[in-house]
């Protein structure tokens, strides 16, 4: 590939690099920049922290002549290290370079604001993403960002809805419902107010979500289940004008959607929208997937509800064949 091939012309630098007067610089900037390639163009996690941390091990080992020029480069592959940690799902090595990262960024003066609110973020969303989340410091992060990039951006700023948007995922995890529901309606005015129809897409569906999920817990909840109904025809319909129709959060909208109809007793609305949902989800994943024999199976009640028994035996026989096919395997 083209990046292979700029990693094989940046290994012919390292052995130039090796007769220049700043030989140690030089060398870590191309370790850098190899690392940065294996990281992000060819997502070779391992590669990528070997490549960054000797560069690293250099730098540090030349403090002292130019050393603001040094300790720029040095804060850049902290953060570069942390992110290749966090890309290979080692968290804890991770957030230890954040750490480490947010140190560097507080020792300079003036310190880099933005690059801080956005290390803060990136430890918000590791604590909230582990394997044994801590709801709580992921809380503590993200609001600390959130602080930060108001600051900077005000209240109204598409940077900062983002953080709302992202902290509204997390209250919802930790079982804060109101907290999750007042920063979705934030985040939500926000991204109206830019035009931002992508962002006001995930506001809805993680709304709907929350609201179905309550009605999940509940039959008798007809204003929940209300709401949960209108924020899924509203992603629906700003998810149809903007972007591909065949991926797989389509796919998802529309199953979840469905369900929701399938509740409140609107079986032929919702059929089509689970045919469109198997369409898509077939094409991405084939047929033998567990999401494909989820839409079926509601399939099936839809049909059988509908008096069509032949139809629903038919999507249950499918739904064995995949079943069986997945025990297989």
């Amino acid at each position: 590939s083209h990046f292979q091939l700029a990693i094989d012309c940046y290994n012919d630098c390292l052995q130039g690099a090796e007769s220049l007067d700043n030989k140690g610089v030089d060398t870590a900037l191309v370790l850098k920049k190899m690392g940065e390639i294996q990281m992000n163009k060819l997502h070779n996690y391992d590669d990528a922290k070997k490549l960054l941390l000797d560069a690293l091990e250099i730098v540090r080992s030349i403090q002292g002549e130019d050393n603001g020029a040094n300790q720029n480069i040095m804060t850049d592959l902290v953060l570069l290290i942390a992110q290749a940690y966090s890309s290979a799902k080692d968290y804890e090595n991770s957030l230890d370079y954040y750490e480490e990262h947010i140190e560097l960024l507080e020792s300079n003066s003036p310190e880099n604001e933005y690059l801080l609110a956005n290390s803060l973020y990136a430890m918000g969303n590791i604590f909230a993403g582990m394997d044994d989340p801590d709801f709580e410091l992921s809380i503590e992060k993200l609001t600390e960002s959130l602080d930060m990039k108001k600051k900077m951006f005000g209240s109204d700023d598409e940077r900062v809805a983002n953080v709302v948007y992202t902290l509204a995922t997390v209250y919802e995890k930790a079982g804060y419902y109101d907290k999750a529901a007042n920063s979705l309606a934030e985040a939500l005015h926000s991204f109206a107010k830019n035009h931002n129809k992508a962002g006001s897409i995930k506001v809805y569906h993680a709304l709907g979500r929350m609201k179905a999920s309550k009605v999940a817990e509940s039959i008798f909840l007809p204003d929940e289940r209300s709401t949960a109904i209108e924020c899924y025809k509203e992603a629906l319909k700003l998810r149809r004008q903007i972007m591909s129709l065949d991926d797989i959060e389509m796919a998802a909208i529309l199953y979840e959607y469905s369900i929701l109809l399938i509740l409140n007793d609107e079986h032929a609305t919702a059929l089509p929208l689970l045919e469109e949902a198997l369409r898509i989800q077939k094409l991405k994943n084939g047929l033998k997937d567990v999401h494909v024999a989820n839409i079926l199976l509601k399939m099936a009640e839809v049909h059988l509800k509908q008096a069509k028994y032949d139809s629903s035996l038919v999507c249950l026989e499918q739904v064995l064949f995949i079943q069986s096919s997945l025990d297989d395997e």
